[in-house]
């Protein structure tokens, strides 16, 4: 049998400061043409950049089929049902994980 609680200890120390917030987000794209075939195309990040998000835009309609970040410091959009000929521009947000 467990007897009654104690009375409140005093407050410790506080704590030490945690890590520097990353610094910046950097917007990295690149625009393909593409056919009517479909389409898999990815931007990276450079050096030591995160991928954190991503997106695409397109000039034409289209089903996609994914649009998600494949490995750290890449972005992937894969589709295709294409009903012209078109581009599209893959958005890959990179995070500089240095203070």
């Amino acid at each position: 049998e467990q007897g009654a609680d104690g009375p409140e200890g005093p407050q410790g120390p506080p704590g030490e400061d945690g890590a520097p917030a990353a610094e910046s987000i950097t917007v990295r794209s690149d625009t393909f043409s593409v056919g009517l075939t479909g389409f898999n195309v990815s931007v990276s990040c450079v050096g030591d950049e995160i991928v954190v998000g991503g997106g695409f835009n397109a000039t034409s309609t289209f089903t996609v089929r994914a649009s998600h970040a494949d490995g750290l410091s890449t972005w992937r959009v894969r589709g295709g049902g294409l009903l012209s000929l078109g581009s599209v521009t893959v958005q890959a947000f990179c995070l500089d994980p240095t203070p």
